[in-house]
């Protein structure tokens, strides 16, 4: 079974090896940590999920495993995961070259559509079924001025599977009885 932290791992370090190839320097982390860290001291990308949705007949089939002398029944079904991602890139009205919020975004949201990422999802038997539009919110600052808090939705399926064993039938023993 595929685990949140393990579906997060594999999609910060997509995100975070993407930004390196491009040479954006940007965190790359998990919104709503359980501690406040103030205001970062650079670009942040923030990735959450939003929901999760399991579609189709849950799959069960048994099979006897030769190597163990077991029976192993596995079931699964398809799990679909959304997720949000969004960026905080306080802007220096002096320095107006540098990347906005939005410019980090878009490229995030280009990262994922790499055949590179395709591929590393596909590895880690993960698809990228898509990737919604870009918004872009707007916030005022503790310096009252006003900042964009860009986010896109982008979606997961993946398979989750739990292997149950069980001994196998050894001998099985005919009688007649009285009824």
């Amino acid at each position: 079974m595929m685990t949140d932290n393990q579906v997060f791992a594999i999609i910060f370090a997509i995100v975070r090896d993407g930004c390196n190839d491009r040479g954006l320097d940007v965190y790359v982390q998990q919104s709503f940590q359980p501690t406040q860290q103030g205001v970062p001291t650079k670009p942040i990308l923030a990735i959450h999920r939003i929901d999760s949705k399991r579609y189709g007949w849950p799959e069960n089939e048994s099979y006897f495993d030769e190597n163990n002398d077991v029976v192993v029944q596995r079931q699964s079904y398809w799990l679909e995961s959304t997720y949000q991602l969004d960026c905080l890139a306080i802007q220096n009205p002096q320095t107006p070259q540098e990347f906005t919020a939005f410019d980090f975004v878009d490229a995030a949201a280009m990262i994922l559509q790499t055949s590179k990422a395709v591929d590393a999802f596909r590895a880690a038997g993960i698809g990228i079924l898509r990737i919604e539009p870009l918004r872009v919110q707007y916030f005022i600052d503790d310096k009252g001025r006003h900042e964009q808090v860009p986010s896109f939705d982008f979606t997961l399926t993946y398979r989750q599977v739990l292997l149950d064993e069980a001994n196998p039938v050894v001998r099985i023993t005919g009688e007649i009885q009285e009824v």
